[in-house]
């Protein structure tokens, strides 16, 4: 099994710093942008030797996810 470097989560490193970094755009923006940036991490997080993200990155993703699913369901609520 090849070991991840460093230079393997580079990419995944610079999308965090670059999400980050953004400014707020309102919440229909803001909700847009994280949704574009969890796939975006997908696509480009290190891959193990079977093609499956590692633990680290894989718990990332659905903090992120439950955080964007917590914020959507807690919205409906105030349509219905």
């Amino acid at each position: 099994m090849r070991r991840q470097t460093k230079a393997d989560w580079q990419p995944w490193d610079n999308e965090i710093k670059r999400y980050r970094a953004e400014d707020s755009q309102g919440l229909n923006a803001d909700m847009a942008a994280l949704e574009a940036h969890i796939k975006q991490l997908r696509k480009i997080c290190p891959k193990d030797s079977a093609g499956y993200p590692p633990n680290r990155a894989l718990d990332y993703l659905n903090k992120l996810q439950k955080h964007l699913d917590g914020v959507k369901s807690y919205l409906a609520g105030f349509v219905s």
